[in-house]
């Protein structure tokens, strides 16, 4: 499959998965964490019997993952990435509600934390400047 970063696609089918995906969760203008969710079919959600394990989270990933928050708005996101050996990383899905119960064990961040203090900053952010004003950078919004 030829790739262009400029293009979008629909993927119909996927060959050569490596039995895994990436969960990634986006809080603001950051990669928080990832997993990879593995499982010997092809679902792999952990709710579903998916076994999680701490994904690094690679400037690359960290790049695809937060533009494709940015394309809808930012704010707080789990994002579904798949492997392809040709293409790289490709967002399969954008979630709005994020599923992290064994994403904590597994990468040892506070993921409901750091969405309860990027909550708290926009809250302050509203009062501060009299309105509601998106906030796409987490440094930012913990000022």
């Amino acid at each position: 499959m030829r790739c262009s970063r400029k293009s979008s696609r629909i993927l119909s089918k996927l060959e050569n998965k490596p039995g895994r995906d990436i969960r990634a969760f986006v809080v603001g203008g950051e990669t928080i964490a990832a997993i990879y969710r593995s499982s010997p079919h092809w679902i792999t959600n952990t709710a579903r019997g998916g076994v999680a394990t701490n994904c690094p989270v690679t400037p690359e990933l960290n790049t695809i993952c937060v533009s494709a928050a940015r394309a809808l708005g930012g704010g707080v996101l789990a994002i579904d990435v798949l492997e392809d050996p040709d293409c790289g990383f490709l967002i399969n899905e954008v979630n709005h509600t994020i599923e992290f119960h064994s994403s904590m064990p597994a990468t040892g961040v506070d993921i409901p934390g750091k969405v309860i203090d990027y909550t708290a900053a926009i809250g302050r952010q509203k009062v501060e400047r009299g309105g509601p004003q998106p906030v796409l950078d987490a440094a930012e919004a913990a000022r």
